[in-house]
């Protein structure tokens, strides 16, 4: 502390203390336990009369919650009565909640402090918590997932799977996320380029923006004996079943002009 010019004030300090008060809560070698002041109030605390003394008690209640079992369970009665528009009523329900609280807090545990030589549990939390955050990164493939899953269970694959340059992906990976889905909708089947929203839908021919091959297309859909003189929207619906067409239409083409009314 004089190195760093570091002063404390001997007002606050404790020396030679079988427990010490932090935030609220005394800390001892045996653990940590709640400040019995506090208990005291939240115990002597009256049956509340309306949301607000409600509030004030549950805002007390609450900084202990974590010395009560099941303490969200306990009073759920009770924070059912705080929702908007819900008019204030007190039942049986409520008074045995909150007479709940009280006498959990009567025995609340000494909870132990953490074990910082063991680097087993410091694992485990780090597993817990990644673990609960993998809905964040999950693969969309079921086969890439399936890999990812085998990867992370077993350490063995560390040794074994290298990254393989592939320069069609890395060049994917520096397009911005929209301009690398929309590409990812599109394919080659031979000369034809096609189109498909995501795996599981069909793939659709990808037809140009140009005035005659549209002309032609509605001609077959629409006019000729095939298509059975359809209305306008039966009618595209039919070319879009099999087709993707191209956003905007070349030189003022104007599908209004080839239905009929």
């Amino acid at each position: 502390m004089r190195e760093n010019k570091l002063y404390a004030n001997l007002k606050k300090c404790v020396f030679c203390a079988p427990e010490i008060p932090v935030l609220g809560c005394y800390v001892s070698k045996d653990g940590v336990r709640a400040d019995p002041e506090k208990i005291s109030s939240i115990r002597s605390w009256p049956t509340p009369k309306n949301q607000t003394e409600l509030r004030q008690w549950l805002g007390l209640a609450n900084y202990l919650h974590k010395y009560t079992k099941d303490y969200a369970g306990l009073i759920q009665p009770m924070s059912s009565s705080l929702k908007k528009d819900v008019a204030w009523d007190w039942h049986p329900e409520h008074q045995d909640a909150f007479e709940a609280v009280k006498k959990s807090l009567a025995s609340a545990p000494v909870l132990m402090l953490p074990d910082t030589s063991s680097r087993v549990r410091r694992k485990l939390c780090c597993l817990h918590g990644v673990r609960n955050l993998c809905h964040r990164v999950k693969s969309r493939s079921a086969a890439g997932q399936q890999i990812a899953d085998a990867y992370d269970d077993d350490a063995f694959y560390a040794g074994i799977i290298r990254y393989l340059r592939n320069p069609t992906a890395d060049a994917l990976a520096k397009l911005t996320r929209p301009t690398r889905d929309t590409m990812t909708r599109y394919d080659l089947d031979g000369d034809l380029l096609t189109y498909a929203i995501d795996t599981f839908d069909t793939p659709r021919v990808v037809i140009p923006a140009d005035d005659d091959l549209r002309a032609r297309l509605v001609h077959e859909y629409h006019d000729a004996p095939a298509g059975g003189h359809l209305g306008r929207e039966k009618t595209f619906a039919a070319i879009a079943s099999g087709r993707a067409c191209t956003s905007g239409y070349a030189n003022g083409f104007d599908p209004a002009r080839f239905a009929k009314v």
